[in-house]
C-alpha cells in the first residue's frame, strides 16, 4: 500500500481512451448542472474514475479526480455572487495540518519532488474541503448533494466488485491503473473495484454505511427502497473485499449506532474506556497496542504488520517529531514496516508530531460540532447527525489499519468540510417542532438541552 519512501512524479502522462471518455463526460456534466448541485458529479466521479489516469505538467501529476476538482472550480466560481467564507475553528486547524504537512515534508527531503507530492496533497485536500464548504454555505440545504453522490458512489463501487467475484473480471481495470483479476488470499477473491486497494474500497463501504442509515431516519429521508439499496451497497462493499479491516470497522460502526440510547453519558463512556485501556497496559504483559496484533478476523491478514508500526512510532518518536522520517523500514523487526499502512503513523512520520496533533484537533473539533449539532437540532434530524458521529468514529477506526492515499481521501475531505458547514446558529434558531405526548416531551428535552 502506502511506502513514504516513494513519492513524486510517475513516468509522463497515462491517459486510457475509456478513462478519457469518461472523464470528459464527467466534465460536461459538472460544467453543466446548476452551481448549487456541482458536488454531485464531482463527487460521484471521483470515487468511481480510478486515480491512475494522469496528465503530467512540470512535474505535477492532474490525475482524473484532480481535473475534475479543478472543473468543479471553474463552475462554483463562474456564479457573479462573491465567495465569502468566515472560517471556523476547525477550518483553522484543517488550514494548518495542510501547511504543516507542506513544510516539514519538503523540508526533510529538501528536493522539488517532495514539494510536489505535498502540494498535490494540499490541492486535493484544500480544493475538496472548500469547495464543499463553500456550496453547503452558499446554498442552503446541499449538505444532501454529498451524501447523494457519495452512496450512489459506493453503489457503483460495489457492483464492480459483484461481478469482480462472479465473472472474475474487474471491469474498472478499463479505466486503467487497477489490476484486471483481484488478489486471491488464502483462496478468497480480494476484489477492490477502482480504488488503490482491496482494503480501501471495503473502508469505503463501511464508513458510508451510517451515512446511509442516516438517510433513513433524518427529515425529508429518499424514498425506503432508494436507502435499502444504498446500506446494501456498503455491506457488499465489506463483504466483497475479503480483509479484515473493513470487518472491524463495520463493527465499530455497530457500536457507534447502538450507543445512541446512551448519548447522554457519552462523557462518562469515554473516561470509563480511557480507564479500561490504562488499566489494560498496567495489567498486561505487553503493552496494550500489542492488543493489534491480536486482531484475526480473515485469515492471512497482517495485524502484526500494524502492531509493528504503532510500536515502532512510539520507540522511535525521537526519530520522527520534528519533521518526521525518511523510512520506516529499520522499525521493530523490519516486517513490512516499511509501508505505512496506518494513518496515525504515516501522518506522523510525513510531517513530525505538530502535523499529527492538527490531524488529531480537526477530528477532535468535528466530534465537537457534530455532538452539538444532534443537541440542537429536532428530534427529526438527530438521529441523521448522530450517524455523521458514527461516520468519524468509524475513520478513526479504519486509520488503524490503512493509510487512506487514492479517492477515498477526496470522500474523506468532503466530509470534513461538510461537518465544518454545519451552521450552529441556523440549528439554535429554527423552529422546533412541539412535542405531542410526556415521553415525547422528555425525549425532546434530552436532545435540545
Amino acid at each position: 500500500m502506502r511506502d513514504i519512501t516513494r513519492f513524486g512524479t510517475d513516468a509522463g502522462t497515462y491517459m486510457p481512451v475509456a478513462a478519457a471518455i469518461a472523464i470528459a463526460i464527467a466534465i460536461i456534466a459538472v460544467l453543466g448542472v446548476q452551481r448549487r448541485n456541482v458536488l454531485v458529479p464531482f463527487l460521484f466521479a471521483a470515487l468511481v474514475i480510478p486515480m491512475a489516469p494522469r496528465i503530467t505538467v512540470a512535474g505535477f501529476n492532474m490525475h482524473s479526480a484532480r481535473i475534475l476538482l479543478l472543473f468543479a472550480w471553474v463552475r462554483v466560481l463562474a456564479d457573479s455572487k462573491p465567495v465569502k467564507l468566515r472560517l471556523n475553528s476547525i477550518d483553522k486547524w484543517y488550514i494548518a495540518w495542510g501547511i504543516g504537512s507542506l513544510v516539514t515534508f519538503t523540508l526533510l527531503w529538501g528536493d522539488f519532488a517532495a514539494l510536489a507530492n505535498r502540494v498535490g496533497l494540499l490541492y486535493n485536500g484544500f480544493g475538496t474541503y472548500f469547495l464543499v464548504r463553500i456550496v453547503c454555505e452558499r446554498y442552503e440545504g446541499r449538505d444532501r448533494t454529498v451524501v447523494v453522490a457519495l452512496l450512489a458512489a459506493v453503489s457503483v463501487i460495489s457492483l464492480g466488485m459483484l461481478l469482480d467475484h462472479v465473472v472474475g473480471h474487474n471491469f474498472f481495470a478499463y479505466l486503467g491503473g487497477v489490476p484486471e483479476h483481484g488478489e486471491i488470499r488464502e483462496g478468497r477473491l480480494r476484489a477492490q473495484g477502482p480504488m488503490g486497494h482491496a482494503i480501501l474500497a471495503g473502508v469505503l463501504g463501511a464508513v458510508l454505511l451510517p451515512v446511509a442509515l442516516g438517510q433513513w431516519w433524518g427529515k425529508g429521508a429518499w424514498r425506503k427502497p432508494l436507502v435499502f439499496v444504498a446500506i446494501a451497497a456498503c455491506l457488499l462493499a465489506v463483504l466483497a473485499s475479503a480483509s479484515s479491516t473493513p470487518l472491524m470497522v463495520l463493527a465499530a460502526v455497530v457500536v457507534g449506532l447502538c450507543w445512541w440510547p446512551l448519548r447522554n453519558w457519552m462523557r462518562a463512556l469515554r473516561w470509563t474506556a480511557v480507564a479500561l485501556v490504562i488499566a489494560l497496559h498496567l495489567l498486561m504483559k505487553a503493552p496494550v497496542w500489542a492488543l493489534i496484533a491480536r486482531v484475526d478476523v480473515v485469515g492471512g491478514n497482517s495485524a502484526y504488520h500494524r502492531f509493528e508500526l504503532v510500536n515502532g512510532a512510539i520507540v522511535h518518536f525521537a526519530d520522527w517529531w520534528l519533521l518526521g522520517v525518511k523510512t520506516t523500514a529499520n522499525w521493530g523487526s523490519g516486517w513490512f514496516t516499511f509501508d505505512t499502512a496506518n494513518q496515525y503513523v504515516d501522518t506522523a512520520v510525513t510531517g513530525g508530531l505538530a502535523t499529527l496533533v492538527c490531524f488529531l484537533a480537526v477530528i477532535s473539533l468535528c466530534f465537537s460540532r457534530i455532538g452539538k449539532a444532534w443537541r440542537l437540532a429536532p428530534p427529526a434530524d438527530a438521529k441523521r447527525y448522530w450517524c455523521v458521529g458514527v461516520f468519524l468514529f468509524a475513520n478513526c477506526v479504519a486509520f488503524v489499519g490503512v493509510a487512506y492515499f487514492d479517492q477515498t481521501s477526496i470522500m474523506w475531505y468532503a466530509v470534513l468540510g461538510l461537518i465544518a458547514s454545519i451552521s450552529l446558529q441556523r440549528l439554535r434558531t429554527q423552529p422546533q417542532p412541539l412535542p405531542v405526548e410526556t415521553g415525547d416531551a422528555q425525549e425532546f428535552a434530552a436532545v435540545t438541552l
